[in-house]
């Protein structure tokens, strides 16, 4: 096929997971996606080799994904190409997601890097049935890219099937989330990540009822009603439990000082509600409305520089990423 392939993404905010145990089997969590930051991942055919126009360590890693997927490929139940599934195809990175911030950027760029070979392989379906390494613990941004929206994946917690373990809920079009990225390293990734795990011990029964307490008694609801305080007050109670479980290991609640102090002073005001997003270094704040969330940067901008964190507001969305077809010989 001529031309093309365009995938715009959006990026994951996680809020925390149900459990950190039993060992090897998901512990779930609820998050939702937000429009920005996105990757936005171009694709074509080539004529020699695989290219990729990229930093060296996004190149490595859509390197990698594309290795996964021709490797479904030779599976009978991935379906059938018109074209050579080993056909060489280059890549090109417009826009990006920040790794190791919080907000999901391998999963995002996994499955757009598969969505994009999809369309330029002439393959139906490559998602469906490729196994990228992604959502071992939580599904949340692998569901998040197919559909949007507010995402539960109740980990080993479900008893009967697939379709019990997942939910997903639209986002009122109205909130915003103000998102404070401070600047400097990003949380731990990879090994680091996995020895963070072994490090904790197993999530109490108790906490994991309380968990789901919150999602079932006040996130859900105020998500159904659009009852924004209820749900907002939710997300950070829910939040502040998995964060005292993790703070052995991350310095505190939050993990970053700079959260951990706007915490503290976001309590005396009408935005009280504050998540950080997986292992952060970036959190989230939801508010109501757009102009709500304009006074709370201007709030942030009084008490944050802007050499300490990024900050900006985004809006929820409610669909998957996008793929586009564009019938026009790529630039390179």
């Amino acid at each position: 096929m001529t031309g093309v392939v365009e995938v715009r993404t959006g990026a994951r905010l996680h809020f925390g997971l149900f459990a950190t145990t039993p060992p090897g089997r998901p512990f779930g969590g609820i998050g939702l996606m937000i429009d920005r930051p996105g990757f936005v991942l171009q694709a074509w055919r080539t004529r020699r080799e695989d290219r990729v126009f990229a930093s060296p360590e996004l190149a490595g890693r859509i390197t990698e994904f594309v290795a996964g997927v021709r490797t479904d490929l030779q599976r009978p139940w991935v379906g059938q190409s018109v074209e050579d599934p080993a056909a060489p195809v280059a890549f090109r990175i417009v826009k990006t997601i920040p790794s190791h911030r919080g907000f999901g950027s391998g999963t995002q760029l996994a499955y757009a890097v598969a969505a994009a070979m999809e369309r330029v392989l002439d393959v139906r379906p490559v998602m469906g049935g490729c196994d990228l390494g992604r959502g071992k613990r939580s599904a949340v941004g692998t569901l998040g890219f197919g559909d949007g929206g507010f995402i539960t994946d109740r980990g080993f917690e479900h008893r009967t099937s697939l379709e019990t373990r997942w939910n997903r809920r639209d986002v009122p079009t109205d909130w915003r989330f103000v998102i404070v990225d401070p600047l400097g390293p990003g949380g731990p990734a990879g090994a680091a990540e996995s020895t963070g795990f072994q490090a904790l011990p197993p999530m109490s029964r108790c906490a994991t009822e309380a968990l789901f307490e919150f999602l079932a008694e006040q996130i859900l609801p105020g998500l159904d009603q659009s009852d924004f305080a209820r749900f907002a007050g939710g997300i950070a109670d829910f939040n502040r439990l998995v964060g005292e479980h993790f703070a052995p290991i991350q310095g505190g609640v939050y993990g970053h000082p700079l959260i951990r102090n706007l915490a503290e002073s976001l309590n005396e005001t009408k935005w009280p509600y504050l998540a950080q997003s997986s292992w952060g270094p970036a959190a989230v704040a939801p508010c109501e409305s757009e102009g709500s969330a304009n006074e709370l940067i201007a709030f942030l901008n009084r008490h944050v520089s802007q050499d300490e964190a990024k900050m900006f507001v985004a809006k929820p969305m409610n669909h998957g990423a996008t793929v586009r077809r564009f019938r026009r010989k790529p630039a390179t």
